[in-house]
């Protein structure tokens, strides 16, 4: 489950929203279910739903399954389109991170 805040052990998190949502409604977990959580920054994280309200979902960080790995470099290959359209292809593979 992604989650957009620091993630640490020990630590509580309440999820509301399209979050708690998902995890609630259509995942329909109950307490003690553990998942793993991540924010794309500190890596990924066990964590147990320790509380189920109505429209929030209280979180409980354990341990660290595994850390951060850093993105291997990216390379995009392609041919010169007709019409002048490589500056949207450079646009692109600009936004998915190739330098």
């Amino acid at each position: 489950l992604y989650i957009d805040q620091p993630l640490s052990p020990g630590v509580t998190l309440t999820l509301a929203d399209k979050e708690a949502h998902y995890l609630l409604q259509v995942m329909r977990a109950e307490p003690g279910v553990i998942l793993r959580l991540f924010n794309g920054r500190d890596g990924e994280w066990n964590a147990t739903l320790t509380e189920k309200r109505k429209r929030e979902a209280v979180l409980r960080i354990d341990a660290l399954h595994a850390p951060q790995r850093a993105c291997p470099p990216m390379t995009v290959c392609f041919a010169p389109p007709r019409g002048g359209r490589i500056d949207s292809i450079v646009e692109k593979a600009t936004e998915l991170g190739a330098a």
